[in-house]
């Protein structure tokens, strides 16, 4: 599940309950080995919190360091240049200012 707060929080869930370790990968890490490591939660769910700033953000979810999974609740998804499937996230700015929305 992706949930954006009014504060600029993304917030990431996933129901996994017999995942051992569940890592966001993606734009938010530069798609580098450093993962973003989801806490468990004690009903199967794992929950991470970001605050990426304002954009578009492509991320998979990386289970037991053995497979892939897209976000279906995500806003889309996107081919990268590999082919690979990306779910996408994008975070509205702040404050949007009136002269930068076009008429």
């Amino acid at each position: 599940m992706v949930h954006i707060e009014p504060d600029g929080r993304l917030i990431l869930i996933v129901d996994l309950p017999g995942a051992t370790r569940v890592e966001v990968v993606g734009t938010f890490t530069g798609w580098h080995e450093q993962c973003h490591r989801m806490a468990a939660e004690p009903d199967g769910r794992w929950r991470l919190e970001l605050r990426p700033g304002p954009g578009e953000f492509l991320f998979r979810y990386l289970i037991d360091g053995a497979y892939w999974l897209l976000d279906g609740s995500s806003h889309g998804s996107r081919t990268n240049s590999r082919g690979q499937e990306m779910s996408r996230v994008w975070m509205p700015p702040s404050n949007i200012e009136p002269d930068s929305i076009a008429a």
